[in-house]
């Protein structure tokens, strides 16, 4: 039994795992709030606009395509010499992880790959919780801006804090030397090698174009639809602070139903919410959909991914 299959199989697995729980659960979430959503299917016209749907989907693809960079970078930066390759592979089997129940298979499925391929368990963990507060920061600073144009109309105080909150998480960037220093501590004096301030910065603005990205994407699925919103800059709010609520409840696999609960609340008119949730429902199991395809590639082209076969149980649950 080669590498090559075991890596097949492991992400084959992992991919119909992945995407039976989100059907689940987004068929749960839609039968828990049929009552509550569907008179407003009355009040909607349909009109498909395929040449929006077909730029919502580039763009979401694309932006999916890029999500591993800021890991990379950061792994690259704790001493990772894993090949480019095998870091995407090791990635993508990982974010599958987050539609399962919790949070803990998605960064435990990155931490067991770098931990095999060399990297000690300070330097390993470091990366995820950089990827965790950058991307953090960087969707505060989209939603907040984003909050500003809007006026705010319809948007509750409690979610203007929350993007501010998020926001200020940049500021923790430069901060994190200390902590650092002491993680490297407990490893027994482990050679200190933290992620520099200028690459932290780098990083978050990474995420912040990738977040620009996918609330741009929203925008053209919704009105591609033919649904109502509240204009262009709810959407862009709405895209980063979704992300930040399904990570809050983190029990919910991937965030379903939290996430796009979130997105129409902020963004659908008045009586029109069951059309809006049930579209970013759709539009969650085609980032599912292309988060698999992504995938595949990616394992093809790293035959030499040491972890993907020794770590097989963690990314295989990460999957």
């Amino acid at each position: 039994m080669t590498g090559g299959w075991n890596r097949a199989r492991i992400v084959r697995w992992a991919s119909r795992a992945g995407l039976a729980v989100l059907v689940l659960f987004a068929s749960s979430a839609v039968a828990a709030k049929w009552e509550e959503i569907s008179g407003s299917f009355e009040r909607v016209t349909w009109s498909p606009d395929p040449l929006a749907l077909a730029a919502s989907v580039a763009i979401l693809a694309a932006s999916l395509a890029l999500n591993p960079s800021g890991w990379m970078i950061l792994a690259r930066e704790l001493g990772s010499d894993t090949p480019v390759a095998g870091l995407r592979a090791a990635w993508f089997a990982s974010q599958l992880g987050r539609y399962m129940p919790g949070k803990i298979w998605l960064f435990a499925g990155r931490i067991g790959f770098l931990r095999s391929e060399g990297l000690s368990t300070a330097r390993a963990v470091a990366a995820s919780v950089w990827e965790l507060i950058a991307g953090a920061a960087a969707a505060g600073a989209v939603a907040l801006p984003c909050i500003l144009l809007s006026g705010a109309t319809g948007i509750v105080p409690a979610v203007r804090t929350a993007a501010a909150a998020a926001a200020a998480a940049m500021l923790l960037l430069p901060l994190l030397g200390p902590v650092q220093k002491a993680a490297f501590a407990l490893e027994g004096g482990a050679a200190f090698t933290g992620i520099g301030t200028a690459t932290g910065l780098r990083v978050a603005g990474l995420f912040c174009a990738l977040w620009a990205a996918r609330g741009i994407s929203l925008h053209l699925w919704l009105t591609g639809l033919g649904l109502e919103t509240r204009g262009f800059w709810p959407v862009m709010a709405a895209a980063p602070l979704s992300w930040l609520a399904g990570y809050i409840v983190f029990v919910v696999p991937g965030g379903i139903g939290v996430r796009e609960t979130v997105i129409a609340a902020l963004v659908a008119p008045s009586g029109t919410a069951g059309p809006v949730v049930v579209a970013c429902l759709g539009q969650t199991l085609l980032m599912a959909v292309l988060e698999i395809l992504l995938a595949l590639p990616s394992f093809r082209a790293a035959p030499g991914a040491r972890g993907i076969a020794k770590g097989g149980t963690d990314d295989a649950a990460s999957g």
